[in-house]
């Protein structure tokens, strides 16, 4: 497909089509194009480094989402996906310290309690760990009350 070389919005939309696909490298260069016309954009960051995980290029993507968070700093998912991969690279207290500013962002994400909880499982700091995995468990369940109960 020929694409105009300029058109964010057209290699955003192949990005995003060819990651559906499972086809990552081919998405991940059509990120890296839109990126390149368009490097403030937070979303094409970090979808890229959602591919880069994908492809278990933990590091790329870590810098990919590190620019996400330069654009966004308030970004509890872009702070929580950068410590996955941190996690993945066992630099474990930088990861930690990533949770953290996520659950700064936004304090009622479970997963982020979820992913804290198990860090600090294989860090043994086993207290920590089961009040972090109990604040998941408490927040899934006010969502699933919440959701069983919607306001009319």
């Amino acid at each position: 497909m020929s694409l105009n070389p300029n058109n964010f919005e057209l290699f955003k939309i192949k990005g995003n089509i060819l990651g559906k696909l499972n086809q990552y490298s081919e998405a991940l260069d059509s990120y890296k194009k839109a990126i390149e016309i368009k490097p403030d954009s937070y979303e094409i960051c970090f979808e890229c480094g959602e591919i880069l995980v994908k492809l278990q290029q933990y590091s790329e993507a870590i810098a990919l989402y590190e620019q996400a968070i330069n654009l966004k700093p308030d970004s509890s998912e872009a702070w929580r996906c950068k410590g996955i991969c941190l996690e993945k690279l066992e630099q474990y207290p930088e990861a930690l310290v990533c949770y953290d500013a996520a659950l700064s962002c936004q304090s009622d994400d479970a997963e982020t309690w979820r992913y804290r909880g198990s860090l600090l499982s294989k860090l043994k700091q086993y207290p920590e760990a089961i009040s972090s995995l109990g604040k998941a468990i408490s927040i899934q369940k006010e969502l699933r009350i919440a959701k069983s109960h919607p306001v009319s």
